[in-house]
């Protein structure tokens, strides 16, 4: 069973984990989520980074109002 890291927060019927989590999978299961870039293989020197909204689409995070 190869080890990974999880790298997002995932739900399956089986079980849940948390960023930065270190678990054993299945072959097929660990290669399906570091294709996806769920997670990496475990020991590798990637670093885990939350990924937000304003990463994803490129745009600056909403501001709050202030005095509120």
């Amino acid at each position: 069973m190869p080890r990974v890291r999880i790298m997002t927060s995932i739900s399956t019927t089986e079980a849940s984990y948390k960023r930065g989590q270190e678990v054993d999978l299945d072959e097929a299961t660990a290669t399906s989520w570091v294709e996806a870039g769920m997670a990496v293989p475990a020991g590798s020197e990637e670093q885990t980074v939350p990924e937000t909204t304003a990463r994803r689409t490129g745009r600056p995070a909403a501001r709050k109002p202030k005095g509120r």
